[in-house]
């Protein structure tokens, strides 16, 4: 009994769906020294490793058994949709897709390569494909709760969303802003999205009151592994300053992004918008150009690398750089924790206008907790480190915080609450922030309706 091929793979499957993954493995690679045959075993070991999130060990186990003369027909079809699961959650949904595509190719009717091409292309951020791919998966297993989970998901993210924003925030600085932000999407297909945003920003400090009206139209585009989106919009501007008269810019932003292979996304971005974060700036008539180039780089299972890099040109002749690095850590249903620096800089200091230094420097360790079920989303996220603007100061503590609950009704629609707390002098854009007095509080409201 104890030699039994059928006992010895029930075990080490029982082990598995215990999560006890490391045994389980033992188990598999005892059985298959005794019996190399069995091609169902090797593909069960390979999606044991797939489970315990060591993908990289999985994707060859896969591939090995793959290159094997294996003769089981259902052994091979498992391992190729295991194959291009295994894909997918390393990030290449680029190849993903290719493989679920090639897997329908043979039989139009796999429910499992229908679900796991509409997760790729629910990620791709293309809701309404999964949506259709869901819909034929359930026509063959009108049973699977989790297909059907995944497509009352798909129909939310595809249905049209109204999103309202109403925040306050407050800073030593002196400065009060309300703004009110809200966005209708459109879905004009599969891959490209339109969204009208309507804004107004009452902004006030010790001795001005102004206020901001935005309107922006802007699209996006989706493919596979490529995104990319652009936005033409007007400001209002009403400085409420004696002597600046009102004005209205233009504003326009582009960015694209691609996914290269399972372990690189890069993305640029570029755009103009007036100087109109508080009131102090708005009253100056300044207008900015920024471009910005990022990466994200997932060196090792869970681990996410992140660089940016950018520059601001402002009107009056100013530039800024600014580098950033981050190091993380993300498994899912789990805290996240990482490290991040920030390098920031001027061309040109000028007090008494806004905040300028010609070199701030800012290291932080991270770390927070995200949680989403059916009913509820939760997170809270920080940082704690030391900061240090060029004025001889020393270096000084700073910190931030960030917290958001929300409220899931059904059809898609949520309620959440957001705050945050920060002493990151790069949080101001005054020009009497000194390191160690910046202290900047915000909280607000989020609605998204669907419809």
């Amino acid at each position: 009994m104890g030699d039994d091929p059928d006992v010895r793979y029930a075990e080490a499957l029982y082990l598995s769906w215990g999560k006890h993954f490391a045994a389980a493995i033992i188990k598999y690679d005892s059985l298959l020294a005794t019996n190399p045959e069995l091609d169902y075993v090797r593909v069960a070991r390979a999606r044991t490793l797939s489970w315990a999130g060591k993908l990289p060990d999985a994707e060859k186990a896969y591939r090995d058994a793959l290159a094997m003369p294996m003769k089981d027909a259902s052994a091979i079809r498992d391992a190729q949709i295991g194959l291009a699961q295994v894909t997918s959650w390393r990030g290449d949904l680029v190849g993903a897709a290719k493989r679920y595509t090639a897997l329908l190719a043979d039989d139009p009717t796999d429910p499992r390569a229908l679900s796991g091409l509409a997760s790729v292309r629910t990620w791709q951020g293309q809701p309404r494909a999964a949506v259709r791919l869901l819909e034929r998966a359930l026509k063959t297993d009108s049973t699977d709760a989790e297909m059907k989970t995944s497509l009352a998901t798909a129909r939310i993210a595809a249905a049209t969303h109204t999103d309202v924003e109403v925040d306050w925030s407050d800073d030593s600085d002196g400065d009060q802003n309300v703004w009110t932000l809200a966005s209708q999407g459109l879905a004009l297909s599969d891959a490209l999205t339109a969204t009208t945003t309507v804004g107004f920003l009452d902004a006030s400090d010790a001795v001005r009151h102004a206020n901001r009206k935005l309107a922006e139209f802007g699209v996006a585009g989706t493919g596979n592994g490529f995104r990319a989106n652009a936005a033409l919009g007007v400001r209002a501007l009403e400085p409420g300053t004696q002597g600046v008269p009102d004005r209205a810019v233009l504003s326009a932003r582009v960015g694209a992004s691609m996914q290269i292979g399972p372990m690189a996304n890069v993305g640029i971005s570029a755009a103009r918008i007036p100087f109109d974060e508080i009131a102090s700036v708005l009253a100056r008539s300044i207008n900015l150009t920024s471009v910005d180039a990022n990466a994200d780089l997932t060196l090792w299972t869970h681990g996410l690398v992140s660089l940016g890099a950018g520059t601001l040109g402002f009107s009056d002749g100013n530039r800024r750089t600014n580098f950033t690095i981050r190091a993380s850590q993300r498994t899912p249903d789990r805290p996240w924790y990482g490290i991040f620096a920030r390098s920031m800089g001027f061309a040109e200091t000028l007090p008494g206008v806004y905040f300028s230094p010609g070199h701030f420097l800012l290291y932080e360790a991270q770390g927070g907790w995200d949680h989403d079920n059916p009913v509820w989303t939760t997170s809270i996220g920080g940082g704690l480190g030391s900061q240090k603007v060029d004025t001889g100061r020393p270096w000084q503590v700073e910190y931030h915080v960030e917290g958001r609950v929300g409220r899931h009704w059904k059809g898609g629609n949520v309620l959440a609450l957001t705050g945050g707390l920060s002493t990151s002098a790069a949080s101001s854009a005054a020009s009497n922030s000194g390191v160690g007095a910046f202290h900047y509080s915000t909280i607000g409201l989020v609605a998204t309706i669907a419809w």
